[in-house]
């Protein structure tokens, strides 16, 4: 086949100029399938179709890279073909082919900038449902009514939904190139300005947040169907009236996290789909920090976009010391502004949605909510939803009234999971009873589980806590019957909490004692003292600095060797555990710590005042030989071990104190 001709009509001057990167048309020789007719040539010379022209010469210059790409271009010459004949016949045609020609030159253009990756990222189903179409479009040009200019109704109808259908293809085709440049941030990541913005570790959802078998995770297979669907309806409803963050509140173990967990593991799994950026507070680890809140944000925003990339590092080059401002001038400088400045790069793309779970256990959480709801309020974060987790505390109450209301255009919704509670029981029991399947599946469905299911209250914590207790550690097994007995007894226990008319956190608070009581019970009274003070020990400097088993004996003073340390933790394993990674002792569940705080105020609030020289937590001996007596005997030498204390006065304030 010749492509002279093609060649010398396509240098022809256009009506409108391409980029300077596009080289001209006229190399577009050597496509296999190229039509050979004389007036498809001059179709393409004589028309004003730059989109077309700057398609087909990028085409040409990526010819065999992607031979379905190559194998439209018959196709495409053929739908300006058929304008030139039956265009005077029909007013659509016209908006049509503007439209095809406005989507081939920005594709031409996307395809031009990011060659490799581009290619790489089409979809080979996308570009075979248009060829589909465009083969249509050569068989319609051989017809003799075509030839003619002759039309009729189902002539026209025929004709209109094949255009329709390929500017339909060549959009979507368009916008996954598009999303797939965005996303492609591999090489702006390397600078070194988002390389030294400070970030939490631990603070993704995907985050290995322990090795130990304490990791975050969604929700059980067929648990939470129904409000699962609802988030993930709103996340993707693309209508302007839609809520811009969904608030979803409820107590402490009823499965918050699981269910932020499960949102994004499902958004993640279609990469088109809408961008997840996540994070995960939890107060025993780094994503409880307020100086990492913001520039973790920021550090994964520009992981996903690269047109908010481009304008952070830009911003991050005249400050470079954002990162590690207060939180209003991050907000501002470096995570709003930025997102607003390369907004117009990203219209048409799916929603961003940020994710912030166990939002009261980040230091700085709410004055980060409120100043992330009035940016969404005010329009400064187009394209951009988020989901907030966390329990209904006094001031996180107060703001969400303030932002959520029945009307339309409300900019807050509220989930709130305790409704359920009273709404669906049933749901939510049968959900808690999937759960324990999966986790006991020696007891499925068993009577006993059932009533376990039941006893759990709601309460998915109290279920994986119970799951603990009942399967057997490294060190001992357990019979089938056994672990049935102890199924049956913490259901037992929850009768009791029944008829006492027991709330929701008072069941946790039982559950927490019994186990407490269970893992002391048979020790003498000098060695309870002793377990439960290096437990206490814990508890106070947790917040503080993380401790491992050596460190956490230095602070128990002496008397107290590692082994005992490393048994106590050990015993405790339905409520504590060792990161395997770091060594550092961690609460399996924020609400085991909030429960020794309540149970031991007096104890706590009495070694505190002994260890802290004021709310600054500067840690020093308060006397010589200062002693704080624990359950009996066991005394705290703060003066033999000062020099430890002096130490951690370097790390920083004591949080919650």
């Amino acid at each position: 086949m010749s492509f002279r001709r093609l060649s010398q009509v396509l240098k022809r001057p256009r009506s409108v100029q391409s980029k300077p990167a596009l080289r001209d048309a006229a190399a577009i020789a050597n496509i296999d399938g190229m039509p050979d007719e004389p007036h498809d040539f001059a179709s393409i010379a004589s028309a004003s179709w730059s989109g077309f022209k700057l398609f087909l010469s990028v085409v040409r210059e990526v010819a065999g890279a992607f031979p379905p790409l190559d194998a439209t271009v018959g196709g495409l010459i053929a739908l300006i073909s058929i304008y030139d004949l039956v265009r005077s016949n029909f007013d659509w045609m016209e908006d049509i082919m503007t439209r095809l020609d406005r989507t081939l030159a920005l594709l031409a253009s996307r395809l031009d900038e990011n060659r490799e990756s581009g290619l790489a990222s089409m979809s080979s189903t996308h570009v075979a449902a248009l060829q589909k179409q465009l083969n249509k479009v050569q068989a319609l040009r051989d017809r003799t009514w075509i030839s003619r200019g002759a039309t009729s109704k189902n002539d026209e109808s025929g004709l209109k939904a094949i255009y329709q259908t390929i500017a339909d293809v060549l959009q979507e085709l368009q916008l996954e190139l598009a999303i797939s440049v965005e996303k492609n941030t591999k090489s702006i990541m390397q600078d070194l300005v988002l390389q030294n913005l400070p970030y939490a570790t631990t603070a993704a959802y995907t985050a290995a947040t322990s090795a130990a078998g304490i990791s975050r995770r969604g929700c059980t297979d067929g648990t939470r169907v129904k409000i699962l669907q609802d988030i993930l309806h709103w996340a993707r409803d693309e209508s302007r009236d839609v809520p811009r963050l969904l608030w979803i509140s409820g107590l402490a173990g009823q499965g918050k996290s699981t269910i932020a967990y499960s949102v994004c593991e499902r958004l993640d799994e279609d990469a088109l789909d809408v961008s997840v950026v996540s994070f995960f507070c939890s107060r025993r680890l780094d994503s409880s920090r307020e100086a990492l809140l913001v520039s973790t944000l920021v550090l994964k925003l520009a992981q996903s976009s690269a047109s908010c990339a481009t304008e952070v590092v830009n911003v991050l080059k005249q400050e470079y010391d954002l990162g590690y401002q207060k939180l209003e001038v991050q907000m501002k400088k470096l995570f709003i502004d930025p997102w607003q400045r390369s907004a117009s790069l990203r219209e048409g793309f799916p929603v961003t949605l940020l994710v912030v779970d166990a939002l009261d256990e980040q230091d700085t959480g709410i004055a980060f909510a409120r100043l992330l709801i009035e940016a969404l309020s005010e329009g400064s974060l187009p394209g951009m939803r988020a989901i907030f987790t966390s329990r209904l505390e006094a001031p996180f109450h107060a703001l969400l009234r303030k932002w959520s209301s029945c009307c339309t255009n409300a900019v807050v919704q509220h989930l709130n999971l305790n409704d359920q509670l009273v709404a669906d029981r049933d749901t939510l029991d049968a959900d808690i009873l999937c759960y324990l399947n999966a986790e006991l599946p020696q007891h499925r469905n068993t009577q006993h589980l059932k009533r376990l299911a039941e006893a759990s209250a709601g309460l998915f914590i109290y279920a994986s806590t119970a799951v603990r207790l009942i399967k057997s550690d490294a060190k001992q097994s357990k019979a089938r019957s056994e672990e049935e007995r102890h199924i049956l007894e913490l259901s037992a226990h929850y009768d009791y909490e029944a008829a006492g008319s027991g709330t929701h956190d008072t069941m946790l608070d039982s559950l927490y004692a019994g186990i407490i009581a269970d893992t002391f019970d048979g020790l003498t009274h000098s060695q309870t003292d002793a377990r439960m003070h290096i437990l206490i020990t814990f508890i106070i400097f947790r917040r503080t600095v993380p401790m491992g088993i050596g460190f956490l004996t230095e602070l128990a003073g002496p008397g107290f060797d590692e082994e005992v340390t490393e048994l106590v933790i050990a015993s405790l394993h339905a409520v504590l555990y060792i990161d395997a990674e770091t060594g550092k002792i961690l609460c399996c569940h924020a609400s085991f710590e909030d429960y020794m705080w309540r149970a031991y105020e007096p104890l706590i609030n009495r070694a505190r005042r002994l260890l802290v020289q004021d709310f600054r937590g500067d840690f020093i001996p308060v006397r010589e030989k200062a002693q704080c007596v624990l359950p009996s005997c066991v005394s705290w030498n703060l003066s033999e071990r000062g020099l430890a204390l002096r130490n951690i006065s370097a790390i920083g304030p004591m949080g919650g104190f």
